[in-house]
């Protein structure tokens, strides 16, 4: 991997993603550092006032750097910009302070996408069931319980037949004679009103299941962003630290971008020059108005540039590179969706083939399961069976369930295709990016050998 030196106030700073500059150039750009450092970097982690001699002077703008000199019970002196101040010092952040909140806020998003990565697993798994139940509750619905009920039918008894009895016949307590028949009685497995009350509570925990796993997709991206937007931003706090002990003035000064096209840059308000967007310029903040830059391009002269036309490097390599990982979580997510289309588009055909099964079997009610001791439906006439309730299945009925389920799987082989060609398009995106930033870091590479050649009068 190359390393890039970016040349700060003539000194030299390496940019993350870079590599180093020949020792000629280093030569060149940096200047010697101070043989004795006046105190201890801090960082100003929020905007803060600064006093000297009791009395207000100024407020500094969070990020500013200062050498720490002493602190006493909640105050600080500070040195800025060569300059003797006392400051609140609750905000004051060291090198090593910094590293430590980074370290233990990135194990917090460690361990908080472990949490989100299992939940997502079980939300997953819980909706492969319930579209199943979905399915399942149509199933029972095409199934009927065929019940033996025996009826008894009285028969007015012949004086002389008193006290006999005949086949088929039997004679109750008080002499009465009856006779015996048993019927299949037909009691549907779920009735079609309970089908429809369980379909829609399925069908709503399924929606509630959809929308809380799109909810923790989107956590999930938010922290891995976090992630590398931490890790980043810690890097480049140390860039800055380095910058600062190597020149504490002018140690802001950095590599921007033009972001807008036929940018304008100024010299006491007159326009003279004009950048095209992307041109690489080195530029730091203007300290006493913060919507707008030095500039130095092409000339060794400083112009007048509005900050919203520019971006610094760190900032651009921030935003592209957490973009990038927002990009690689949505692929992931893409490819889920598919395997989970995948999934259901089984789940029909597998359920589609067990019920096709089941109608290869003969008779207008089939037979599903009833046991060793089961009858078959036609078997009323054998008296042993009557106690015996058998399962059996609606054809009709399941005929046009099969109907249904197929046009649902040709509506997911469309939803499939569409799902892989996403797929496809968000790894041509990614590829872009990657080839993107690369471009960038020539650009970089040109305008940093540009530098040096005018550095040294060539």
């Amino acid at each position: 991997m190359r390393m890039h030196i970016l040349p700060i106030c003539f000194c030299t700073c390496v940019i993350l993603g870079g590599a180093h500059t020949g020792p000629a150039q280093a030569a060149q750009l940096a200047v010697p550092a101070s043989t004795a450092l006046p105190g201890k970097p801090v960082l100003l982690s929020q905007a803060a006032s600064v006093y000297k001699d009791r009395k207000l002077v100024q407020s500094l703008s969070n990020g500013t750097m200062l050498w720490l000199l002493e602190s006493r019970r909640g105050w600080a002196t500070v040195l800025h910009l060569r300059q003797r101040y006392d400051i609140r010092d609750k905000g004051l952040r060291s090198l090593r302070d910094l590293r430590r909140a980074a370290e233990l806020a990135k194990v917090q998003l460690e361990n908080r996408l472990q949490e989100l990565d299992d939940a997502m697993a079980r939300n997953i798994d819980r909706q492969h069931a319930v579209q199943r139940g979905i399915l399942q509750v149509q199933v029972d619905h095409t199934r009927r319980f065929a019940v033996p009920v025996e009826t008894r039918r009285p028969i007015r008894a012949q004086p002389e037949q008193s006290g006999v009895t005949r086949l088929g016949r039997s004679e109750d307590k008080d002499g009465e004679q009856s006779t015996t028949s048993v019927q299949l009685h037909y009691i549907d497995k779920i009735t079609t009103n309970n089908m429809k009350r369980k379909r829609r509570k399925l069908t709503t925990e399924l929606e509630a299941l959809q929308a809380s796993l799109a909810e923790q997709r989107q956590q999930r991206r938010e922290v891995l962003t976090g992630l590398q937007a931490g890790v980043l931003t810690l890097q480049h706090q140390e860039q800055k630290f380095k910058r600062f002990e190597q020149n504490d003035v002018d140690y802001e000064r950095n590599l921007y971008m033009v972001v807008s096209e036929d940018t304008k840059v100024y010299r006491k308000r007159a326009v003279v020059g004009r950048l095209a967007h992307g041109r690489m310029v080195l530029a730091r903040p203007n300290p006493k108005f913060d919507n707008w830059l030095y500039v130095e391009a092409d000339a060794d002269a400083v112009v007048d540039g509005q900050r919203k036309n520019f971006i610094s490097f760190p900032t651009w390599e921030k935003a592209h590179k957490t973009a990038r990982v927002a990009g690689e979580s949505t692929m992931r997510e893409t490819e889920q969706e598919l395997l989970m289309l995948a999934h259901r588009y089984e789940t029909y055909g597998e359920m589609s083939l067990q019920l096709d099964l089941e109608l290869d079997t003969y008779g207008k009610y089939s037979v599903v399961h009833g046991g060793d001791s089961a009858c078959t439906i036609c078997g009323t006439g054998g008296m042993g069976c009557r106690h015996n309730v058998i399962e059996v299945l609606d054809r009709a009925h399941a005929r046009r369930i099969l109907k249904d389920w197929e046009k649902i799987r040709e509506d997911l082989r469309e939803d499939l295709r569409g799902q892989r060609q996403a797929v496809g398009a968000l790894r041509e995106k990614l590829v872009n990016m990657k080839h993107d930033f690369e471009e960038v870091l020539e650009k970089q590479d040109e305008f940093l050998a540009h530098y040096t050649r005018r550095a040294d009068g060539r």
